[in-house]
């Protein structure tokens, strides 16, 4: 019986503590998006180093979209390019909120073939969103993607440099 109240008690601690870790990641996640936010990576910085592969990625005109829709519609935007991005990238990755219309991607283990694949879906799925009150916006990404850069800090500058040149090309 004092073993069982013990196994108990151990159970109700195990729980709680499983709990109380739930609570504490929700300050980890960006509420609308349902992503990482910018505070995950600041305060795990040093677990993601060594990242193999990372992308930034940003939308093409968000400003616009919230000048011309409106925010509601920006948020929804955003919402569905956070949706489109997890459905083409593995339980591994990471998907972190890096800035308003900016996200990072960090890709453990992948052969490089892939990870340029990958930025490929992501484009293809975010061009395939369409927000049922404004069929006729077309939402789009730029991204930059680098391998085997490190230490992460560089890797999201070069990365940062490559979304941008994405984002010149792709406007040419």
């Amino acid at each position: 019986e004092i073993h069982e109240r013990l196994v108990g008690s151990e159970m109700c601690i195990r729980d709680r503590l499983d709990h109380s870790r739930a609570e504490n990641m929700e300050l980890f996640m960006d509420p609308l998006t349902n992503t990482y936010a910018r505070r995950y990576f600041e305060s795990y910085r040093s677990h993601l180093e060594g990242m193999e592969h990372v992308a930034i990625i940003d939308v093409d005109s968000f400003k616009q979209v919230n000048d011309v829709y409106g925010h509601q519609t920006g948020d929804t935007a955003l919402r569905d390019i956070a949706a489109a991005i997890r459905s083409c990238i593995r339980s591994t990755d990471t998907l972190i909120r890096y800035g308003g219309d900016e996200f990072l991607l960090l890709f453990p283990k992948m052969n490089e073939h892939i990870f340029t694949r990958k930025q490929n879906e992501i484009r293809e799925a975010v061009r395939r969103i369409v927000i049922p009150e404004h069929p006729e916006l077309h939402l789009s990404v730029s991204i930059g993607g680098v391998s085997g850069v490190h230490p992460l800090a560089e890797a999201i500058r070069q990365a940062d440099a490559k979304m941008y040149q994405n984002k010149a090309e792709r406007k040419n």
